[in-house]
């Protein structure tokens, strides 16, 4: 369809369209208690998700991760800065952490790709996975995070 008012995504490969739309539309359907678009761009193939989390320490907390469809060829990346971590005084992680998540200047950034389905691009079974996985990993580092950081201020 040619329009002056509509992205032209002729240069995006099919899976790629696909896979973004897969994921455009699982979002709008899930409860967003589970997680929740914040924003997309469709000439990027991104789409920006908010998770919610919850502990009686450090009571409700939001993080929003990027997901790029066509960021890596490999597969979809996942990639953030956490806007409620951050390490002041540290100049390393200061406790072990999985590879996909980084240290620089006080702050933590997760950068991870998955693998995109070869027959249909990216089910959305396969999308929800990956989106709760994320929310999974963010969720446990954020608490250690913050039990380290609650217990550096008491000592």
């Amino acid at each position: 369809m040619n329009s002056e008012i509509l992205h032209n995504i002729k240069d995006t490969p099919f899976n790629e369209r696909e896979t973004f739309n897969n994921a455009i539309l699982l979002l709008s359907m899930v409860k967003s208690e589970y997680y929740y678009i914040v924003g997309f761009s469709r000439p990027d193939n991104k789409i920006e998700i908010g998770f919610d989390f919850e502990d009686s320490a450090y009571g409700k907390i939001s993080e929003a991760v990027t997901m790029s469809f066509s960021g890596d060829s490999s597969g979809i990346k996942v990639a953030t800065k956490l806007a409620n971590v951050l390490f002041v005084k540290e100049t390393a992680m200061p406790f072990s952490a999985a590879d996909y998540f980084a240290f620089k200047n006080g702050c933590v950034y997760y950068d991870r790709v998955f693998e995109k389905d070869d027959v249909i691009p990216a089910s959305m079974d396969k999308l929800n996975g990956i989106i709760l996985s994320v929310k999974k990993e963010l969720g446990d580092f954020i608490n250690q995070a913050l039990v380290y950081i609650l217990n550096q201020g008491r000592k």
